[in-house]
């Protein structure tokens, strides 16, 4: 029997592919041309396959429009190029979703599955065999530099062969970054993988989801490792239903999970030495809330924008390390106030209970997947990102084929 991959199949894979890699592969989020280059790919597919606009599109447009507008008004400073890079993000993640429609998600999986497999090839010989990681990185990653140049020098682009990236932390510490610019970024692929195909399989312990679980495991990621935790622990609490099966399970594994983070120095004394150090620096998780909370506060309904004022209205010459922030949800709330704050998260959440709902999943569990949300977040800048712009859209698509199927289920019925 010949296996027949359709062509839009493979077409879909390589935009997902490159709608994650513009958000943090360090060899494309280097430059704004690369997202640019994913939205004139990206529009040519939505207008050849003769998709339409839908409503669910300005849902999203015209709050950022409006937030955006009024951020010029009251901080003045407008710059087209940080502007218009709102909406080339915005298309480009909302005509993605329009042409993967409902496997948008399962796709996804499928992708982070391969990279996953993928990084072991890199990732094992590069711990195992002496002198493999310094030949990559000293000798091919220089094949892969980005081909344009980083729009601001402060952030270097890390040794990449593009599918792996050599953090000097593997050596170190023996941290797996995948793809990604950094052992965190890659857990939060890997834990958004586990959650959405946890619901449809509705199978913990399958063998791809094991795969990542190792994967997981491999990052030694503070925030990855706790989110994993709450994971498990809201599977089980939501989805079994024996009383006292549930409480066989999770008593122990709400000890193991304490135990680990009391015992485990990059659990608790990484998460001590971030509040310790909130004071003094924004590479601290706790310093960059703390000084986003503290702009937040200067301009709540709105925010500061992405442009030149992006820091409480200070205009910066020159990016250093005191205007580096790497908490993904205060800089959210910074950026464009709390009703695009409200929106992105009320978003998010809806999209996991719609997606429960798909898969006959217990719905409640989207109270977990939120959460999980929020706390790999507050670990990474995330938000502004590409990909999670789409996730923003994804909803819709299944939406739409939750009231088409009801709708069908309707005219099959006897009339009464």
């Amino acid at each position: 029997m010949k296996l027949i991959i359709k062509k839009d199949t493979i077409t879909d894979y390589l935009l997902l592919t490159y709608l994650i890699a513009v958000t943090g592969f360090p060899f494309f989020y280097a430059s704004q041309v690369y997202i640019l280059i994913g939205l004139l790919i990206s529009a040519y597919l939505f207008l050849k396959r003769k998709l339409k606009i839908e409503k669910s599109l300005f849902i999203l447009v015209f709050p950022f429009l409006i937030i955006e507008i009024l951020q010029v008004l009251y901080h003045g400073n407008f710059e087209y190029r940080t502007f218009l890079g709102t909406y080339v993000r915005l298309f480009f993640a909302y005509f993605v979703v329009q042409l993967l429609g409902i496997r948008f998600l399962l796709k996804f999986f499928n992708v982070i599955y391969v990279f996953t497999v993928i990084s072991f090839i890199f990732y094992l010989p590069s711990i195992f065999i002496p002198g493999f990681y310094e030949f990559m990185a000293d000798n091919i990653c220089i094949l892969f530099k980005p081909i344009f140049a980083a729009e601001n020098s402060f952030y270097q682009a890390k040794p990449s062969i593009i599918i792996f990236t050599f953090d000097k932390s593997l050596l170190s510490s023996f941290r797996n970054s995948g793809p990604f610019w950094e052992p965190g970024a890659y857990s939060v692929f890997i834990l958004l993988a586990i959650l959405f195909k946890l619901i449809e399989s509705k199978k913990l312990f399958s063998k791809r989801i094991i795969v990542l679980i190792i994967a997981l495991a491999s990052t030694v990621s503070t925030a990855g490792y706790i989110a994993f935790f709450i994971l498990l622990l809201g599977y089980f609490l939501f989805n079994v239903k024996n009383y006292s099966y549930k409480i066989l399970i999770v008593a122990p594994l709400l000890y193991c999970s304490i135990y680990a983070y009391n015992e485990l120095p990059f659990l608790k004394k990484k998460a001590l030495e971030n509040i310790d150090l909130a004071d003094s620096t924004t590479t601290s998780r706790f310093g960059s809330a703390l000084a986003d909370l503290n702009d937040f506060s200067k301009s709540p309904w709105i925010g500061w924008g992405r442009g030149e004022s992006r820091y409480g209205g200070k205009k910066l010459l020159y990016f250093s390390a005191s205007e580096h922030r790497n908490n993904g949800l205060t800089k959210l709330l910074a950026t464009y106030g709390i009703f695009i704050f409200a929106l992105y998260f009320l978003l998010y959440f809806k999209l996991i209970r719609r997606y429960c709902e798909y898969w006959a999943f217990n719905r409640s569990f989207a109270w977990v997947g939120i959460f999980i949300v929020l706390l790999l977040g507050f670990s990474q800048g995330l938000f502004t990102r590409p990909f999670f712009y789409a996730l923003l859209f994804v909803q819709f698509p299944i939406i739409k084929h939750i009231k088409k199927s009801n709708k069908q289920k309707m005219q099959i019925l006897p009339p009464l």
